[in-house]
């Protein structure tokens, strides 16, 4: 699929909802790849994370699986990543055809953040990375309730739609699946 991207309007979108939410958002394009970010980074718990090779292998599974599952489900999906944080994807479409994702995550969502450490430590037992650092970065984290969850992803699939109507997102007029979805 041939799409094209107004990426400072899409930045500025990103920029709003980050603004207003303090969540991470993304946007990805129909193969699941980054198409722009606010911000450009990730929260310092993931960076850490990231660190270890095969942590960060198992952070872009996790990533690609949940597109696949919103591609799948054809709606919203929210899940828990391999270590432990809270994230939602939902589509972007034109028409019937999911065109992209647009993800918020890094989110601590527990009710006791002290007792979720020990499952944190868990899920990264066979990683390599410095626990006393990613305590410290744990502990500045600032945990959500599921409310706040569930708004922020209501208002994601809000912004999903914007996005396609106010042509942030779009097909290149000439592409074929373009004119088989005008046919």
């Amino acid at each position: 699929m041939i799409l094209s991207y107004d990426i400072n309007k899409l930045n500025d979108l990103l920029q709003s909802f980050y603004s207003l939410s303090k969540l991470r958002i993304v946007v990805y394009n129909d193969v699941f790849e980054k198409v722009a970010e606010v911000p450009d980074y990730d929260c310092l718990f993931c960076r850490l994370i990231r660190s270890d090779k095969n942590a960060e292998k198992n952070c872009l599974a996790s990533d690609k699986y949940a597109c696949e599952m919103c591609q799948k489900k054809d709606a919203l999906y929210s899940y828990t990543c391999h270590v432990g944080l809270t994230e939602t994807v939902t589509p972007i479409r034109h028409g019937n055809i999911i065109i992209g994702y647009l993800m918020f995550g890094q989110v601590l969502q527990t009710p006791d953040s002290g007792t979720y450490w020990n499952e944190i430590i868990k899920k990264c037992s066979g990683y390599n990375i410095d626990m006393g650092q990613l305590y410290q970065a744990y502990q500045e984290k600032y945990p959500m309730e599921p409310e706040q969850v569930n708004a922020s992803a209501q208002i994601l699939e809000a912004c999903a739609g914007y996005l396609w109507l106010q042509r942030f997102i779009s097909l290149k007029e000439d592409s074929l699946p373009n004119k088989i979805d005008e046919y």
